[in-house]
This record gives C-alpha cells, sequence and structure tokens, in this order.
C-alpha cells in the first residue's frame, strides 16, 4: 500500500517535471545530482527536483506511520511544508537571477526598470543611456524576497510577467490566502510546532498530498 502510494506521487509530480533522483552526491564541494527524463529539464529546475527529493523521503515516512502515530506525522508534514516553501524561494530566485543574466538594461522598458529600482532601492551613478547594454543582474538587489507576494510580483514584473494572474486561485492558496502555505511557513518558523498543532489546519498525509501537488504545479 505505502508503496504504490509513493509511486502514484511519483506519476503525479513527473506531469510537472519533477523526477526521482538516480543518485546524489557531493564531490569537490559541488553537488552532483543525476536523473533520466525525457522532458526538458533546465539548470534552474534542479533545484526543484532535489528539494522534492528531500521531501518525499519525508512523505514516506509520513507512510510508515499511519495510522500509528499522528503526532509524527503531523511534524514530519510541518518539517515538508517548509521545505517545500523554501524550494519556492529558491528556484524563483534563480530563475530571476539567470533572466537578469541574459538580458540587458535595454531589454526592458524604460519606466518599467526605473520602478524595479525605486521597489528594491538600487541606487545607480549613471543615466539610464549610460547603462543601457549592462546585464540586468549588476542590478541584483539582496533585497529580494521570493517568500515575500509584493515583492516577488514586483520583481517578475521587470519581465512583463504577472507571476499572481497566471493561476489567481493557486497564487492564494501559496501566497496571499490567510491560511496560504507561505503564512504557514512563516507560523511554524516564528511561533514553533505548537502553531501547526492548534492554530492551522492539521497537516495530514492527505493534506501533504495536497500542498505538494498545489506547489508542483505552480512551479
Amino acid at each position: 500500500m505505502k508503496e504504490n502510494k509513493i509511486g502514484e506521487m511519483w506519476k503525479k509530480l513527473y506531469q510537472f517535471k519533477i523526477v526521482k533522483l538516480n543518485s546524489m552526491t557531493y564531490k569537490k564541494g559541488r553537488l552532483h545530482i543525476n536523473f533520466v527524463s525525457n522532458k526538458d529539464i533546465t539548470d534552474d529546475f534542479e533545484t526543484v527536483i532535489i528539494g522534492y527529493n528531500q521531501v518525499m523521503l519525508l512523505y514516506e515516512e509520513m507512510l510508515k506511520n499511519e495510522p500509528f502515530d499522528d503526532l509524527k506525522i503531523e511534524l514530519l508534514g510541518q518539517s515538508g511544508l517548509v521545505l517545500l516553501i523554501t524550494t519556492i524561494e529558491s528556484y524563483l530566485e534563480q530563475l530571476f537571477y539567470s533572466l537578469c543574466k541574459s538580458h540587458t538594461v535595454k531589454d526592458v522598458e524604460e519606466n518599467v526598470f526605473k520602478k524595479y529600482l525605486k521597489d528594491f532601492d538600487i541606487k545607480i551613478k549613471y543615466e539610464y543611456v549610460e547603462i543601457e547594454t549592462m546585464r540586468l543582474s549588476n542590478y541584483f538587489s539582496e533585497k529580494l524576497n521570493f517568500q515575500n507576494k509584493n515583492l516577488c510580483k514586483n520583481a517578475f514584473s521587470l519581465f512583463g510577467f504577472k507571476i499572481a494572474e497566471i493561476d489567481t486561485k493557486l497564487w492564494e492558496t501559496i501566497y496571499a490566502g490567510e491560511k496560504s502555505y507561505i503564512q504557514i511557513r512563516h507560523g511554524l518558523i516564528h511561533a514553533g510546532p505548537e502553531y501547526g498543532l492548534y492554530k492551522i489546519n492539521r497537516i495530514n498525509i492527505e493534506y501533504f498530498e495536497e500542498i505538494m501537488l498545489d506547489i508542483a504545479r505552480f512551479l
């Protein structure tokens, strides 16, 4: 039964280019991963694959403890949610930086670029015409925070992406609702595990499966 559920989850995740790793090793201070996929997977998206492989280990542990230990399942689910939100943040940051490296200032509209500078309090010493050929990665702000819904939207608007409008219901579920996954993560990090046990919906196996697939669909 457990093996069937794990196999079914991997099949569902594969629809979103998320595959099971064959191996993951560290060599000379670098992480090397190996997987087989007939889908087009970018270097940036490998962050998502690594994150989900870690999450699936927690999911397997949750299934091992069903139905014997609800508390352990809950705590594993909380850890998995925190890891999934970290995966979102890491992937979006890498994706945004890759876009910045592949575009120059003149590739985006002047008013949009200036709004980006203002939103993230980035100071420049030269006039716009003097930096048109510069890579946007030169203006990558340390204030970028892809767990913050407004900063995330503002960042991707630099390239004309209305990230919150791609799937408004999914955006609300992950980012904007009162019980969004991001808000639950913040509560768990800043208020501790008791926040999850008493102040939000319990993270049982069914709810955790829903969280995994929602975030996979978003990414």
